[in-house]
């Protein structure tokens, strides 16, 4: 998307250039207004990705020719429409000289057909020194995973960028095992700077975890690389102290949500960096010796077998196989991926391979519950998450987490959280 400012001092011309067309069809981002020269400046100094404005350049205030200069001094990559009343040529070839890429008249919005309008500009954009565009909605990209490592590029291949080159439809790609394939969706009117950043952030975040040395083509597709919300905390609250050591549940959590963070490498390697230190005061290891281990993951499998052995060596000095709280912690891990069963005492005394009364005294010391409310805590737990985050019946989420018995599901949950699962669900529904 061609992220777009539209700068006019009449709000009526703002608006009716908003509705002619359907901008996203052109692959075109309106993501502001502005009502004179002052305030687009200071629109873009909050917002330095915009790649195009069209503004008009007789408002009050600031002139239009110093307006554009200062444009084209402190943002050189936005590009600019001039939008005027006239055919005044003599002010349109000064605008033109100071970095204008284009003009069209107010009356031409009136009268043409803008769709128009806005394909040429977009070609004329291609064809701009150092400013080439995608005039395709897909196209492949070619990218060298590893520098350092030769191999033959062929003739088909345009270079993009450093390690990066465009693969023409129908060919094939070098067959070297350092070269992966992206296949790149939405990028019509895309600049080829603005693809090969969005391929380096791509690289950095999406593919960091989604690597594996047998796949060699992945999908990158328009909007994959929003923004999503920092939940550092919650999951740096999730590895402190041991249960993601000892309960299975735990880990495999923490594995699904520093993906969904995508934080870069570099970011992952601080994030990990307490966690180790609680495991290393068990395994006799040193700070240094973090790094050490870590140098050469380059991709997250990579870390991911790296904290599973972390983790194994580091729950063996904790809880050895042989210990009573290893038994607590194997039933603790069976109720958590079972709650949603009939689950009786008897069956986790088995698995525990303990007495009723050493089980029930060992399990409280490590729970701060008895078996009947650890579960009942747990079971109303993930009806909450389903009651806020889907539309399922309530008495189906009753029997997702083995409460078959609706009116029993109704009356434990007000007994547990106080409300209803009606009222909960309409005060937490996102």
């Amino acid at each position: 998307m061609l992220k777009t400012l539209i700068v006019d001092d009449e709000k009526l011309v703002r608006s009716e250039l908003r509705r002619l067309i359907d901008w996203e069809s052109y692959h075109i981002e309106i993501i502001g207004e502005a009502e004179n020269g002052r305030a687009a400046l200071h629109f873009l100094e909050e917002h330095p990705d915009t790649d195009l404005m069209f503004s008009d350049l007789t408002m009050p205030g600031i002139s239009g020719i110093e307006f554009l200069e200062r444009v084209r001094k402190d943002y050189p990559k936005v590009r600019i429409v001039v939008m005027t009343m006239h055919q005044d040529f003599d002010f349109v070839q000064q605008a033109l000289r100071l970095g204008a890429v284009d003009y069209i008249t107010k009356t031409q919005i009136e009268r043409q057909n803008f769709g128009s309008i806005l394909k040429n500009l977009l070609k004329r954009l291609a064809s701009l020194p150092g400013e080439t565009c995608c005039e395709t909605d897909e196209l492949t990209v070619c990218v060298n995973l590893d520098p350092g490592q030769p191999f033959h590029k062929g003739d088909a291949l345009q270079k993009l960028a450093e390690n990066m080159w465009l693969l023409p439809t129908g060919e094939e790609p070098p067959a070297a095992p350092q070269i992966i394939c992206l296949k790149m969706t939405g990028v019509f009117g895309q600049s080829f700077r603005q693809l090969t950043g969005q391929i380096k952030k791509y690289l950095n975040t999406r593919l960091f975890y989604l690597y594996k040395p047998e796949c060699k083509c992945y999908f990158c597709q328009e909007g994959e690389l929003l923004e999503r919300p920092d939940e550092r905390d919650q999951t740096a609250a999730l590895m402190k102290g041991s249960e993601w050591l000892m309960q299975d549940k735990a880990f495999q959590e923490i594995l699904q949500k520093i993906p969904e963070m995508r934080m870069t490498r570099e970011e992952l390697v601080v994030f990990l960096y307490q966690p180790y230190l609680f495991c290393a005061s068990y395994l006799h290891l040193t700070p240094t010796d973090y790094f050490t281990q870590t140098e050469n993951l380059t991709w997250w499998y990579q870390w991911v077998q790296w904290l599973k052995k972390l983790r194994s060596d580091t729950a063996a000095c904790l809880c050895p196989q042989d210990s009573s709280v290893y038994s607590i912690h194997k039933a603790m891990d069976y109720i958590q991926t079972n709650y949603m069963k009939d689950i009786s005492l008897s069956d986790i005394l088995e698995i525990a391979a303990m007495s009723k009364s050493r089980f029930s005294q060992l399990f409280k010391e490590q729970t701060g519950l008895t078996f009947g409310d650890y579960l009942k805590q747990l079971r109303i737990q993930q009806a909450q998450k389903l009651l806020a985050n889907t539309k399922i019946s309530i008495s189906s989420v009753g029997v997702q987490v083995g409460y078959p018995d609706d009116r029993n599901f109704r009356r434990i949950f007000l007994e547990t959280t106080g409300y209803t699962p009606a009222h909960y669900r309409k005060k937490n529904q996102t």
